[in-house]
Parts: structure tokens; C-alpha cells; sequence
């Protein structure tokens, strides 16, 4: 019986595994096209500010507001790709955890141990397993990064979206007032 519940974790841990690239290439995916996305935008906002500005302000505030997006895309995609390039350790990290009976509580988020559905079928949160993990410091380290990434990736890709969206308003309304002049 003891057999059946190790190999019930194993498969979960393969299930998450597979879940965790398929999450991790979309989300660099994402982050990169965004990043483009913000560099394209910001570029032709700032280049039409230059052409509509008389003044020394929008050189140096215009290239602040053009190059944010594109700082936050790229801190985006920076992430995933650190958090891939860790991906074998948080797998090992993950199966540590599952095992390891300080961690039950948190744990419990993740796998229903009457049903032992698959992980990812269960979780809600994973707010209870970060903070188990930054309580541990440097003990899982590429698990609590893998994480921290999965949590914090989607909000920089929208407000990259958010800026990118601002930064093309701005330069379409400075293209009509270069246009009337």
C-alpha cells in the first residue's frame, strides 16, 4: 500500500513537472512578445515626440516613459527564463517538499491525499506553499523561485500591457498635434 502512495506522488510530481514547462514557456512566450510589443510602441512614441516637442523636457522625460514598458517586459521574461533555466532543481525541490512532514500543512493545498488528484487539479492558491518556502530561506530555493515567478510574471505582463497601452494613446494624440500644426 505504501508502494501505491509513492507511486501516486511520483506521477503527481511528472504531472506538475509537465505542467510547470507548459506554464514556464508560455509565460516566457508572453513576456518576450510583450517586450517587443513595448520596445516597437515606445519607439515610435518617442520618436514622434521628438518630432512634435520643441523643448529639452521630452528627450529626457519621453525616453523614461518610452523605455519603462519595455524594462518591466524584459524584467518579465528575464524571470522565466531564470526560473527554466532552474526548472530540474524545483522539480526535485517539489518532490523533497511532498515528502518532508514540515511542510504537511502547506501541502495540503496541493494534494488531496483522500482522492490523490494531481496537483495542479487542487491548487487555488499558492500563497500557503511561497510562504512555507520563504520561511525555509536558502532550503528549496529553486522550488520558492519557480514560484515567485509563476506569481509575479502575469502582474508585470500587465503592466506592461497597461504601459504599452498608455504609451500608444500618447503617441497618437502628439501624431494628430503633429499632424494640425
Amino acid at each position: 500500500m505504501a508502494d501505491s502512495g509513492v507511486a501516486d506522488v511520483e506521477l503527481m510530481v511528472t504531472r506538475a513537472a509537465a505542467a510547470i514547462r507548459t506554464i514556464l514557456g508560455r509565460l516566457a512566450t508572453l513576456a518576450f512578445g510583450l517586450t517587443a510589443l513595448a520596445v516597437v510602441v515606445g519607439a515610435a512614441t518617442y520618436a514622434t515626440g521628438l518630432w512634435v516637442s520643441d523643448g529639452l523636457v521630452w528627450p529626457i522625460l519621453g525616453l523614461v516613459l518610452c523605455v519603462l514598458p519595455a524594462a518591466i517586459g524584459a524584467r518579465a521574461w528575464l524571470r522565466v527564463k531564470r526560473t527554466q533555466a532552474q526548472a530540474p532543481a524545483a522539480l526535485l525541490d517539489l518532490r523533497a517538499l511532498i515528502f518532508d512532514r514540515r511542510s504537511q500543512g502547506a501541502m495540503n493545498a496541493l494534494i488531496d491525499v483522500d482522492t490523490h488528484q494531481p496537483v495542479i487539479a487542487t491548487v487555488r492558491s499558492l500563497a500557503g506553499v511561497s510562504a512555507d518556502l520563504e520561511a525555509r530561506g536558502t532550503d528549496r530555493v529553486a522550488l520558492a523561485q519557480t514560484l515567485r515567478a509563476a506569481m509575479t510574471v502575469p502582474g508585470l505582463a500587465a503592466l506592461t500591457v497597461i504601459g504599452v497601452v498608455l504609451l500608444g494613446a500618447l503617441g497618437s494624440m502628439m501624431l494628430l498635434i503633429g499632424l494640425l500644426r
